[in-house]
Order: C-alpha cells, then sequence, then structure tokens
C-alpha cells in the first residue's frame, strides 16, 4: 500500500527513548483520533528501525505485551500489532512514525526517534 502524508502530531511526553516521560501508546491513539473519520480507518504502523529497536525496550509496550506468548513477538521483541494497528518496520533509522489508514492517507508522529526532531517521512512505503 502506497501511503500519502497528509497530517503530522508532534510526540506529547518526549522522544521514545526517554522511557520515564514518553508515552508512545498515547502518541498512536492521538494520531489516531487526528485523522480518524467514518470513510477513514487506521490500518498499519510503520517504525523507523532505530525506533523499533527503542520502542520494545519502553515499559509501556512491555507491560502491554507481559501476557503475549514470545512466540507471537517479532525478533525485535514487538507485538504483530499496536493499538489494532499491524506493525512494519522498515530499515531506515532517523525517521517519523507512520500510522497508515485503509484509503492510503498517513498521520506522521515527528519526534519518537531518539535526538531531535526529524523531517517529515517524504517516501513511499509499500
Amino acid at each position: 500500500m502506497n501511503l500519502q502524508i497528509v497530517d503530522t502530531i508532534n510526540v506529547s511526553g518526549g522522544p521514545w527513548s526517554d522511557y520515564r516521560w514518553s508515552v508512545p501508546l498515547t502518541d498512536i491513539r492521538n494520531a489516531i483520533r487526528k485523522m480518524a473519520a467514518p470513510q477513514r480507518k487506521p490500518s498499519e504502523i510503520w517504525l523507523p528501525f532505530d525506533v523499533a529497536l527503542i520502542l520494545a525496550e519502553h515499559p509501556g509496550i512491555q507491560d502491554a505485551t507481559r501476557y503475549i506468548d514470545p512466540a507471537n513477538l517479532d525478533s525485535l521483541g514487538l507485538p504483530p500489532t499496536l493499538r489494532g494497528l499491524k506493525v512494519g518496520v522498515f530499515e531506515d533509522s532517523g525517521g517519523d512514525v507512520v500510522v497508515g489508514f485503509e484509503d492510503g492517507s498517513a498521520c506522521a508522529i515527528r519526534g519518537a526517534s531518539p535526538g531531535t526532531l526529524s523531517p517529515a517521512f517524504e517516501g513511499i512505503l509499500s
């Protein structure tokens, strides 16, 4: 599926590498809420590789996956879905997290990567 970034949000508690203050599941929910409409259903979330590594170790994610059979987690330790979204990891590091919708639109979550804010993801996901 090709995705077109049509909106962005900033993380609410800091980069997801800040395990004390960041709230990735809330940020994902906020991206879904910002773009949700009856004709627009969220379907997937794409993570830069460096963010996926950080997210797998995040206490909020580990708590949410505590009762999932480890055989059902990917090689990084992430579940197949987050907030009902199919999880995908792209090889690039240092980019935005992208929440994709069935209509091909997407919302970028800016600032999830460690370090400073990154430019909005401009590529095509397929």
